[in-house]
């Protein structure tokens, strides 16, 4: 199915996925559990759907001594592919996959083949894992279908209202000019730029990027050697150059310390969260007495919106040589429950006008979902700095249930025309420290979230955005082949060296299927565990040494890997950097200095130096650009932590705070390369000979075909494979708050854990940009039972009893 499908088509598609999922029953469900049809009659439901007045038509030509000439050739046809396979040593799900990739884009009959043979695939999958569970989907806790349906009155509101007829957002229509001429201004390095406050200015590129206010057009370029939103992007060639904008639409205090520094002396309590802050500045009269405490936030926070991240922004983005942009935002740019004191709803009307802008100037986005309700590792940045309530405490479970339905939403969303040439990768949760929440209920919650993310989006390329894994601080290397399909094909293989008269049966393509279109994420920072006084030129290979050849095995093991954050930071010095108030590691004044992560005997400095830019001489710049071009050259694909950083009103006011994590204030000061792509060779060419190992590079194989969304049945996991790779949801255990990992002190048993249910109302739809049709369509969410009591889902809760908390 090509990558612009029709509405019915769309539709279509749809309905077969949710029959699919519900195990071929009939009917949208709003949640819970529906009789399921047997396996028989599901497979009749769904062959119905494929069922065409031309095949019928086939059938009544077909005479039996056709019928006969027919099944003749056809086993011929087999006995030769059978030949095939045992000479040329191939397996069957590897050429299926090779072959699909040529035939399946070739005309619109082949699409629907390809629909039909996925469909069936799926129904099998589901039915097979259905049976091999015992029971029911997702027992103990029921899974939520995902079908699509319109949205009723008194739902959710899911964000702004547009209030136009016209069935295109904001009721801009397309339109077209027999001469060719627009009315929108699009241009290139000199040209004048129209904002919409009525101001302008002139467009700077010197890498030949273009740019275009179309809004239904993708040929803005940011660089001529990058490619258009218009065009396929090449996981195999291409390279992400992207940047953060961090500290805009979820806050962090060393980010932009002067929101936070009216408060720095409030009792019992400064603000140092985004949590702490809203109730400050709800509660703060000064900020207008005749002002509703909503009023207050929604005024305050709309400001350093508007202001902080702006249009020339993402215009002098694409002029800095980067071509992506990572956008972290919160999950109360959804909504909000009661209890949270969070401005809901007005970070999604920015996240619009980035898709806008980054569509104008050519950029890519990758959408971040860096804060979830419970906080996903108890930092400033998640929303809440306290206790972890995300797979681990009592709310654990409950909270995770929440997760998944907004991902499920904002997948919609991006997978929609006119958002999905720009959004082409989604992050799932930022930065799930594995070492506190357990393993196993990562990898499961990462299964249940693609699922769910996939059976809305569709399988294969052009169905929904790239998914990207953050790997939870243990490295790449513990996901190897995480949810990949083994070969039951087996070949005899003769052994090498002094082993080479033993021969071993072994598969001749292991892995035939794995997950559909996902990155690997692993942030990389040396200011946080090795603090360090060496020069920062002693400091350069740093990274080509440790990170380089770990990168490139990713590849090849996982998929495509990325590096979502990284700093020219080789210390914890700066304003708010390790929390509103308290030390660093390089002074010895961190409270967690001899926590046993850190060095035993960490050595201690002096900071001042490190935030006064103003006093850095040359070859300290020149250090750094090459520190910068040595992290490029290792991620390959990656995106600085972050664009820019505010000033604080309290301290060094005239500079900007924590320099070395602005990529736009080192672009001006020297610091940071002014062509990004200088980066490529970096490693190798500045190893020391007889020094420094040459960074180990692997050769650069042909992506497997699942990996940039190609092949028949492409992405579908059976449960045996998420079984093997312990990504079963729910888990059975959750870590308890300080306890054991992956259960070792008993942990929580998760069939005893509150958890919400269907709630019978639907999320509305998340509002599109500018060049997008409007839609009714929306998902099921869960909710508490009326029956229960729940604990509070941000505290950190150890222990619940269902029998006290729920009535029977």
């Amino acid at each position: 199915m090509g990558a612009y499908e029709t509405r019915s088509a769309k539709s279509r598609r749809r309905s077969v996925d949710a029959s699919t999922r519900a195990g071929g029953g009939g009917g949208n469900r709003r949640g819970g559990l529906e009789p399921r049809q047997s396996s028989p009659a599901a497979a009749n439901a769904l062959l119905a759907t494929f069922q065409r007045p031309s095949q019928q038509a086939f059938w009544r030509l077909c005479t039996p001594r056709r019928a006969v000439l027919l099944a003749a050739l056809l086993t011929s046809a087999i006995v030769l592919l059978v030949v095939g396979f045992v000479v040329l040593g191939l397996s069957l799900p590897t050429l299926t996959s090779d072959l699909s990739v040529s035939l399946l884009a070739k005309n619109a009959f082949a699409s629907r083949v390809h629909e039909t043979w996925t469909g069936l695939v799926r129904l099998g999958s589901r039915l097979a894992n259905d049976a091999e569970q015992g029971g029911e989907f997702g027992a103990p806790q029921a899974r939520l279908s995902s079908a699509i349906t319109p949205v009723q009155a008194g739902d959710s509101d899911g964000g702004v209202d547009d209030k136009t007829t016209s069935e295109w957002v904001r009721g801009v229509e397309p339109t077209s000019s027999s001469t060719g001429a627009s009315k929108w201004a699009r241009g290139t390095d000199g040209d004048r730029v129209a904002l919409a406050d009525g101001s302008s200015f002139v467009y700077r590129n010197q890498f030949g990027g273009t740019f275009d206010a179309d809004p239904f057009s993708y040929e803005a370029r940011p660089q001529a050697s990058s490619k258009s939103l218009a065009e396929e992007w090449d996981w195999e060639t291409d390279r992400i150059r992207g940047v953060n904008l961090g500290g805009w639409l979820s806050l962090e205090p060393f980010i932009t310390p002067s929101l936070f520094e009216r408060y720095l002396d409030h009792e019992p309590e400064p603000a140092r969260d985004e949590w702490s802050l809203s109730e400050l500045v709800r509660a703060d009269r000064d900020l207008g007495p005749d002002l509703s405490p909503q009023e207050r936030l929604e005024r305050y926070l709309r400001k350093h919106y508007d202001e902080f991240i702006t249009e020339r922004d993402f215009a002098d983005m694409a002029a800095a040589g980067l071509n992506w942009i990572r956008l972290p935002f919160p999950y109360w740019a959804i909504e909000t429950w009661d209890g949270e004191p969070f401005l809901e709803h007005v970070a999604w009307e920015h996240v619009v006008k980035a898709v806008e802008w980054a569509r104008k100037y050519g950029l890519r986005i990758n959408l971040d979902l860096h804060a979830i309700p419970g906080s996903q590792n108890g930092w400033n940045h998640s929303g809440k700095l306290g206790p972890i309530n995300f797979l681990q405490s009592v709310m654990g479970l409950a909270n995770a249930q929440r997760t998944l339905d907004y991902l499920a939403l904002v997948a919609e969303w991006a997978a929609r025309d006119g958002v999905k040439q720009v959004v082409a990768m989604l992050s799932l949760v930022n930065e799930v420290p594995v070492m506190e929440v357990g393993e196993t209920a990562v990898r499961s919650f990462y299964a249940e979230a693609y699922e769910r993310i996939r059976n809305v989006t569709g399988y294969g390329a052009g169905h929904g955005p790239v998914l990207a894994f953050h790997d939870g601080f243990k490295g790449t290397r513990r996901w190897a082949h995480f949810l990949e399909t083994q070969s039951s094909y087996k070949v005899n293989v003769r052994g090498k060296g002094k082993n080479r008269n033993k021969h071993k049966v072994e598969p001749k393509s292991r892995w035939t299927n794995g997950l559909d279109r996902v990155a690997l994420d692993s942030h990389r920072y040396l200011a946080f565990i090795e603090p360090d006084l060496a020069p920062i030129r002693e400091q350069v290979m740093k990274p080509c040494l440790k990170w380089a050849a770990e990168y490139n095995r990713t590849l090849s093991t996982f998929g495509i890997p990325i590096s979502g954050e990284f700093s020219l930071a080789v210390n914890d010095c700066g304003r708010f950097l390790n929390n509103v108030g308290q030390g660093t590691r390089l002074e010895g004044t961190f409270p967690n200095a001899t926590h046993p992560i850190y060095p035993a005997a960490a050595p201690v400095g002096a900071c001042d130096y490190w935030e006064r830019y103003d006093e850095w001489d040359d070859a300290m710049k020149t250090s750094l650009r090459d520190f910068a071009l040595a992290q490029m050259d290792t991620f390959q694909n990656w995106f600085y932590w972050t664009w820019k950083t505010g000033r604080s009103s309290l301290h060094l006011s005239h500079l900007d705070s924590n320099p070395l994590w602005s990529y736009s204030l080192g672009l001006r000061q020297g610091w940071i390369p002014e062509d990004p792509r200088e980066a490529a060779g970096f490693c190798s060419s500045h190893s020391r000979e007889g020094v420094d190992p040459k960074p180990r590079r692997f050769a650069r194989r042909p992506t497997d075909p699942w990996k940039i969304g190609q092949g028949l049945g492409v992405g579908l996991i059976p449960h045996a494979v998420r079984t093997r790779d312990r990504a079963v949801w729910p888990p059975r255990l959750l870590n308890r708050p300080g306890g054991g990992v992956d259960g070792s002190d008993g942990g929580l048993v998760t069939a005893d854990l509150p958890t919400y249910a269907a709630s019978g109302k639907r999320s509305a739809p998340l509002r599109g940009p500018i060049g997008s049709r409007k839609t009714t369509e929306s998902l099921s969410r869960v909710g508490p039972l009326p029956a229960c009591e729940y604990p509070d889902a941000w505290a950190g809760q150890q222990s619940w009893s269902r029998d006290e908390h729920c009535i029977a």
